[in-house]
């Protein structure tokens, strides 16, 4: 019984490796595709100003724009610390490693 508890053990961890592979490549896309937004909020933004809108509606725009790009990256930050949490709580049995190694 024991190699098949083994050959368990491998397949799990490998599947564990393929998630965070998979996972890295959709971060990397995700990062991918926020920055090619930004670069078109001011590729529009030029558009804008060239086709003799004020600079000043143009910048008022633009911010208006770019807090919307911040508010996504902030949540996707949240989930991805949110997901740590959790795998931290799973491979520890505690709520935060760093939480329980501070502690007197």
């Amino acid at each position: 019984m024991p190699p098949q508890r083994e050959a368990v053990a491998i397949k799990s961890l490998g599947e564990k490796q393929m998630k965070g592979k998979r996972q890295n490549i959709i971060n990397k896309t995700i990062a991918l595709l926020l920055a090619m937004q930004i670069f078109l909020i001011g590729l529009q933004a030029k558009v804008r100003i060239d086709q003799s809108n004020s600079s000043l509606e143009a910048l008022i725009w633009i911010t208006q724009q770019y807090i919307s790009v911040l508010i996504k990256v902030r949540d996707l930050q949240e989930k991805k610390e949110k997901g740590n949490s959790q795998i931290i709580k799973e491979t520890t049995g505690k709520d935060s490693f760093f939480k329980e190694k501070t502690k007197p």
